[in-house]
């Protein structure tokens, strides 16, 4: 008679000990930044990103694998376009919190239980010091471009570098000492030009003067040395190098390996700028490079190599572009971090090939997730939205009312906590748990 509660007490002092060492039925031991505790490296109190065993991992403060696992737009104002119901989700958060400073704290209380660990972009500062990760935008160029012109920034321009500098200083000085901060993203949508033809046409628009325009005449001029053999290869009838795009050529046609390495020297100028100035303030937190949407050209990828740590690109797609990806990184020789996901995922109501339910829309969630963290090159995917930006939008984790979608929220957790086994190539050994 006295076996089982004998059996029952030590089944209880056992499960205590698991928990106080750290792993609870099969859960592996994490830290206090996310990171998780079976893949070690050193701990040099800041994020970097290495390759381990022919993976890649961010590795946290503490020397911990860490795959970042975000949200994008914590913010009490989801929807910036000024529609009517822009307001809806701030109002609501109001009367249930009272204040930001509680909405704040609650949201990372949901994030944590929800299995995330990073804050992604464009989300109100003040969750970004609720004890969570957290990424950094500088916005380096934007706005920037010539003006009157929506073209490229004349990046060879001394204005350019001291702005860039400048902007750089502005946000990464204060924030060069936080162990919470992952990386910074230099710019956050950048548009290489619709093609290298049109960057190319862009700087040969400038003034005769302007920086960019110098640099790209000295280039063919380096290229050619003669304008003759410009002219031959190009079809053309220039009288000099200084006539390029002043004179007009019926019939010329330029090769395509001129636009592509004059694309390539602009990204190289980019990226040697950026890394410059983040670096002349911060020589530790990692380069996230620009927030690519979709896949960037092949010489934007090609210079980036050596002036970022990480390559981050949005997937509107309703699985993960492993293709793309594959070859982001032949060409870049960086881990990548998918920076915003979800755009086919969503409820998407009228939208052919929409989840029907929150329950398909969470199952599609976790097989994105599980099918991203397969990639050895991909160390982290970020959610596109926190809250709903509209009535119906379904592409938040909670509705307008603030409320959680559970059964979205329940296989978004569970898949969460599957992420750091199925990244490393195992089976789950982290049961879900029901959602807060």
């Amino acid at each position: 008679m006295l076996r089982r509660p004998v059996s029952w007490l030590v089944l209880l002092l056992l499960l205590l000990l698991l928990v106080c060492s750290g792993s609870s039925l099969g859960q592996e031991a994490m830290d206090s930044y996310g990171g998780w505790k079976r893949v070690r490296s050193v701990a040099t109190q800041q994020f970097r990103a290495v390759k381990s065993d022919g993976r890649w991992w961010f590795i946290d403060p503490d020397g911990n694998a860490f795959l970042s696992l975000g949200v994008n737009a914590v913010s009490l104002s989801p929807d910036a376009t000024g529609s009517p119901e822009a307001g809806r989700y701030r109002e609501a958060a109001r009367r249930r919190y009272g204040n930001r400073q509680d909405w704040a704290v609650e949201a990372v209380r949901r994030l944590k239980a929800w299995g995330f660990n990073t804050v992604g972009v464009g989300s109100d500062g003040l969750v970004g010091r609720q004890g969570l990760p957290y990424t950094a935008t500088l916005d380096l160029t934007g706005g920037l471009e010539e003006e009157g012109e929506r073209g490229f920034p004349d990046v060879f321009s001394p204005a350019f570098a001291r702005e860039v500098k400048t902007r750089a200083r502005r946000t990464a000085r204060a924030l060069a000492n936080d162990r919470l901060l992952v990386g910074y993203f230099t710019d956050d949508g950048r548009v290489w030009g619709a093609s290298a033809e049109a960057l190319f046409a862009c700087f040969l628009r400038l003034g005769d003067s302007a920086p960019g325009r110098v640099a790209l005449l000295k280039f063919l001029e380096d290229r050619y040395l003669q304008i003759e053999q410009l002219n031959e290869t190009w079809g053309a009838e220039y009288g000099s190098f200084a006539e390029i795009g002043r004179v007009p050529q019926v019939g010329a046609a330029i090769p395509r390996a001129d636009p592509d390495d004059f694309q390539r020297l602009v990204a190289e100028q980019y990226f040697t700028l950026a890394q410059s100035a983040v670096r002349s303030v911060d020589r530790t937190h990692l380069l996230l490079g620009p927030r690519f949407s979709g896949l960037p050209p092949a010489p934007v990828l090609q210079a980036m190599r050596g002036h970022v740590n990480v390559v981050s690109l949005a997937s509107r797609e309703d699985l993960p572009p492993a293709a793309a990806l594959r070859e982001a990184y032949r060409l870049t020789q960086c881990p990548i971090l998918l920076s915003e996901f979800g755009g086919g995922l969503g409820q998407a109501k009228g939208r052919e090939g929409g989840a029907e339910t929150q329950k398909e829309r969470g199952q599609r969630y976790a097989r994105y997730l599980h099918e991203a963290l397969a990639l050895p090159m991909v160390i982290g995917c970020h959610w596109q939205a926190y809250a709903d930006p509209a009535e119906g939008a379904d592409l938040g984790l909670v509705n307008l009312e603030d409320e959680p979608y559970q059964e979205f929220v329940a296989s978004v957790t569970a898949a969460n906590q599957q992420a750091y086994t199925r990244h490393l190539g195992g089976e789950s050994l982290r049961p879900p748990t029901s959602p807060r």
